[in-house]
């Protein structure tokens, strides 16, 4: 765990979680064992119940329980012909969904003042140099020094950096003359685990920002830095351009060969240009999350971030100081467009407007795709489903039978032969979910696949470079993080050494409308020069401002029971108030009905997986439950693809847009 990266998931925060979320294991319930594999059934009928589009995951405008008895009083239009939580039956751990009549009204709490705001009297901003810290170093606005070693982890931890720090604003208190020194932080790219490439002299900006705040980093994240830390000055380059462009390495004198070599790379390491490529930035919920995590943790326990390769726009200081100044100083003027273009060719006579660029339909692509769920969730979202390709033959016959045609190619393939495959495989937005059982966390018993099962996480790179998408997504377990951050930080190396820009989160697919807690790291990457989308808002939560969070009930209350007459129920957990109890895994997950002794069928279990009863399966029951607790659930994925598509269709129009504009010549910057 210590040679990886410290990106390792905490549990989230009550800001962020106020609802309860049990997972734990419950005992004493007997188990139904419905594998049918001496028959061999071939389940390729549909899932039809009387309806072919997706469940309606939203919840009702009136609520049904009072304040007063909420385990007995129902809504005159409900009628439950199972036993009530006070009549009878053992109760069992599920994840309690509350509801907006048993809450305090939210209160309104005034916003934290934002940190690095506006400097006024006594503050004033100098732009003469000044010595600091022990060493009398002689500093001024848009120099790098060299920090002092700090031990932000532990003192016997030799990893922990030396920080580089970009000083943009110098101010002095004209009251008590003292000097504050604020500007941006930077760390070698060695100290990133296996993220950033180790190579020598070169560094990233590396800051934490809030999700609720919505200024750029280069505003918000500034830090006020101790003056007796700062050793020396280095010469930096912000560049957007390749390694080794800019570096040390240009020139011929610090090649490190002979017997000199480690005489060089000392004296590179400390005295030669510094040049910095990456943005490095971890996300936090809000300020108080952050101070919680990241002030006293620095490089761990991080959530969420953002890696970004700098543009041709940010080469230098100037978009830095624009940027703040815009902020700072609104009176100074700053760049007011993206797109220059000369006046001489603007026609001011023209009466036609340019036609409105015209919708165009997006293609996808799905690697390991299983039965499908990712790849409905994204026809739920408006795209073109293209191809998909899985290792396994009954997961690639279910999702032939639902997107058939001449529009969709499935190829019965493995990973590592895709990639050498001839067939076209190029697309707008490409998914991927490799295996993931073997980083699961509750894996905790070796399997024989383990090994190949590994593996295909690393062919991540390989299918990128054939495909070639604007944008990929991917879907993880979060074991993959909590449990092996080493195979995480390399699989975000792949990415960003294919040209890729990206940004990942855990995420809770319960606060998008699924009823159960089944945590995902997603990642989402876009080339460069394309947009790289946002996630979309959590969607169900805290009932006083979201839609509360889908119950079992709100799901199956419309699914034939199975129970024999006469046969008295048991009731496990009330389903009208709880998610399922466990995540739904390949196996089922420790999910039995809330009211008849058996476990939940797979037709439940596609439903409780978000899948459209028209959606079909093929192969024997146990291998259908397999494909359903593999899957990603469509209608959790379809927000995340649109948000996807949203932000093509963005990026697309506005290049439409200036394809349109009168003249000879457009210049993007």
């Amino acid at each position: 765990m210590d040679d990886a990266i410290d990106l390792t998931l905490s549990d989230a925060s009550d800001a962020e979680r106020e609802e309860v979320v049990a997972d734990r294991k419950y005992q004493d319930v007997p188990v139904v064992d419905l594998s049918d594999d001496k028959n061999d059934i071939r389940e390729s009928r549909s899932l039809d119940r009387e309806q072919d589009d997706v469940i309606s995951l939203s919840d009702d405008d009136e609520d049904p329980y009072s304040d007063s008895d909420l385990d007995v009083l129902l809504d005159d239009e409900t009628n439950f012909d199972f036993p009530l939580p006070t009549q009878q039956g053992k109760r069992i751990d599920a994840a309690y969904v509350p509801m907006k009549a048993e809450l305090p009204p939210a209160e309104t709490v005034p916003s934290p003042p934002l940190r690095n705001g506006r400097f006024d009297l006594p503050w004033i901003q100098v732009d003469y140099s000044i010595r600091v810290g022990p060493r009398n170093v002689r500093i001024k606005p848009w120099d790098c020094v060299e920090l002092q070693k700090q031990f932000v982890d532990r003192p016997e931890n030799s990893s922990n950096p030396s920080d580089f720090f970009l000083i943009t604003h110098i101010l002095r208190n004209l009251e008590t003359d003292s000097i504050e020194v604020r500007g941006l932080r930077l760390r070698r790219t060695k100290f990133f685990k296996g993220v950033l490439a180790p190579k020598l002299n070169e560094v990233s900006f590396f800051a934490a920002v809030d999700r609720d705040d919505p200024r750029p980093f280069i505003v918000q994240s500034l830090e006020v830095i101790n003056l007796g830390l700062v050793v020396k000055r280095r010469k930096l380059v912000i560049t957007h351009k390749n390694f080794p462009a800019e570096s040390y390495r240009e020139h011929r004198k610090f090649w490190s060969r002979g017997p000199s070599g480690s005489e060089i790379q000392e004296q590179v390491y400390n005295g030669e240009v510094l040049v910095c490529r990456y943005v490095f930035l971890q996300e936090f919920l809000n300020a108080g999350e952050r101070e919680r995590r990241f002030l006293k943790l620095r490089a761990t326990h991080t959530k969420a971030g953002v890696i970004h390769r700098l543009r041709k726009s940010e080469s230098g200081v100037e978009w830095i100081s624009w940027g703040q100044a815009s902020y700072f100083h609104n009176n100074m003027p700053g760049p007011q467009n993206n797109a220059c273009f000369s006046e001489d060719h603007v026609d001011l006579t023209r009466e036609d407007t340019p036609p409105r660029p015209q919708p165009r339909t997006y293609t996808y692509g799905d690697g390991f795709c299983g039965a499908g769920g990712a790849a409905r969730g994204a026809q739920l979202a408006g795209v073109e489903v293209q191809f998909g390709f899985d290792s396994s033959r009954i997961a690639c016959q279910s999702f032939g039978e639902n997107f058939p045609g001449p529009t969709t190619q499935t190829y019965e393939i493995s990973a590592d032969k895709a990639i050498s495959a001839s067939q076209y495989l190029h697309c707008d937005i490409l998914h991927m979910s490799p295996v993931c059982k073997t980083f699961s966390a509750a894996h905790t018993v070796m399997g024989k696949n383990d090994d190949e099962n590994s593996t295909t996480l690393f062919v991540v790179g390989h299918l990128l470079k054939k495909c070639r998408p604007r944008v990929l997504t991917l879907e993880q377990t979060s074991g993959l993080v909590t449990h092996y951050p080493q195979f995480f930080n390399k699989l975000l190396s792949l990415i960003l050494d294919e040209g890729y820009d990206l940004r990942f989160r855990i995420i809770d697919f319960s606060e998008y409308g699924l009823p159960q807690a089944r945590k995902r790291v997603i990642i989402f990457a876009s080339a460069r020069g394309e947009p790289l989308p946002a996630f979309p808002k959590p969607t169900h939560g805290d009932p006083r401002v979201l839609q509360r969070k889908v119950t079992v009930w709100d799901v199956l209350k419309d699914m034939p029971s199975e129970t024999v007459p006469n046969t008295p129920a048991k009731f496990l957990y009330d389903p009208r108030m709880h998610m399922l109890p466990s995540c739904v895994t390949c196996k089922g997950g420790e999910n039995r009905h809330f009211c008849e002794d058996r476990k939940y069928n797979n037709a439940e279990f596609a439903r409780l997986q978000t899948f459209p009863d028209c959606h079909t399966f093929c192969g024997t029951r146990t291998q259908v439950l397999t494909q359903i607790g593999n899957a990603v659930p469509p209608a959790v994925f379809a927000k995340f693809i649109g948000a996807v598509k949203a932000a093509l269709e963005e990026e697309d129009a506005r290049r439409e847009t200036l394809r349109q504009l009168p003249g000879e010549e457009v210049i993007v910057l």
